[in-house]
């Protein structure tokens, strides 16, 4: 137990720097993951189920890594695509992980946004598809949140990705949805509004332009004021870095 819930820091860890684009962060979890496991491993005390989780999270953290240093080095995309597969192949033969949002739908969203990135947008919409029905399988009550927040938004990308392959009408129907449960003073509602935009202007309407112009108005005027609050409580270095 206690080795568990040290790898389960590591990753955790690991998923932090992730979120914070720190690829120096990334690969040191994965590095330590790795090591912690190798460690048990040769002192046969590794058990194989916590062998198959946590070498697929490694491979993840390893995958998410090279998405980061695509945006430097272009030959990191086929690296992180490489490491997701690994990571997908052992959650694949697992019945446990495939309907654990943080296991397999997860990787599936982490190819889909790899995909997305290289403009593949078939096989995005397929990941993201994926990920999209292991959260519609999953019941959700009134604890349950972030966890649906979540669900909205690969909602989203999956909306998005529909717009791409040419289908404007489902991209449209799902962004509503998103757009139906956050207040019209949230965050969250603006961004989808934007994401509304892009949709209408990827379509083949003629109302495109009519469409999408009010929507990133709003957009823009919502993010020009929260600006403006938000840099008269900075300092002036404050204020440089959030420019």
């Amino acid at each position: 137990t206690d080795f568990r819930n040290l790898l389960r820091k590591v990753v955790s860890e690991g998923n932090r720097q992730y979120r914070q684009s720190s690829r120096s962060g990334i690969i040191q979890m994965a590095d330590s993951l790795g090591n912690l496991l190798e460690l048990r491993s040769q002192c046969c005390m590794l058990g194989r189920m916590d062998s198959l989780e946590f070498t697929a999270d490694k491979y993840k953290l390893y995958g998410n890594y090279h998405y980061e240093n695509s945006h430097y080095d272009p030959s990191s995309y086929f690296q992180a695509e490489q490491y997701y597969v690994m990571s997908l192949a052992i959650y694949a033969n697992e019945d446990a992980f495939q309907y654990n949002l943080s296991k397999t739908p997860l990787i599936h969203r982490e190819l889909a946004q790899l995909y997305y990135k290289q403009k593949q947008y078939k096989k995005a919409f397929q990941h993201i598809s994926e990920a999209v029905r292991a959260y519609e399988n999953y019941y959700f009550d009134e604890g349950d949140r972030e966890m649906y927040e979540d669900y909205l938004e690969i909602l989203t990308q999956q909306a998005l990705c529909y717009a791409r392959i040419g289908e404007s009408a489902l991209a449209l129907e799902k962004i509503e949805k998103v757009l139906e449960f956050y207040p019209k003073d949230h965050e969250n509602y603006y961004e989808a509004i934007r994401k509304q935009g892009k949709i209408w202007m990827l379509s083949d309407s003629p109302e495109a332009v009519s469409k999408a112009l009010p929507l990133y108005k709003a957009y823009f005027d919502w993010r020009k004021k929260q600006s403006l609050d938000v840099l008269a409580t900075m300092t002036s270095r404050e204020r440089e870095a959030y420019w």
